[in-house]
């Protein structure tokens, strides 16, 4: 699991390096490292995010 925290979209190109990512999750909030894990291991969302 390879997990970075930006603030500025113009620096993602910059941390995934070229390299694919399987995917982004984009928040105005932090995710604990708890809910990251819970993300990665079952593939749901916290209450209150949505897939679009």
């Amino acid at each position: 699991m390879w997990v970075s925290a930006i603030s500025n979209i113009g620096d993602l190109d910059d941390i995934i390096r070229g390299e694919e990512p399987e995917s982004i999750i984009s928040t105005n909030r932090r995710l604990t490292l708890a809910q990251i894990r819970e993300i990665r291991n079952t593939g749901e969302l916290p209450n209150g995010f949505r897939i679009i």
